[in-house]
């Protein structure tokens, strides 16, 4: 997995820390679901080799 720094307006990271707490879940993880269903292409059920090239695509 990669790291990296986002950095948020104060009410979206109030809402990211309320709604991670509220699920029991940690900010990075609801940030991680949020960018899945944003980029439907990666999931459960997707080709894995298509989802590898959209990856690929995405990124140059």
């Amino acid at each position: 997995m990669k790291r990296f720094t986002l950095r948020l307006p104060k009410e979206l990271h109030e809402a990211l820390r309320a709604e991670a707490l509220r699920q029991g879940k940690t900010q990075s993880e609801i940030v991680r679901e949020a960018l899945r269903q944003h980029f439907s292409f990666i999931g459960a059920g997707e080709d894995e080799e298509r989802s590898a090239r959209e990856k690929k695509r995405l990124l140059r």
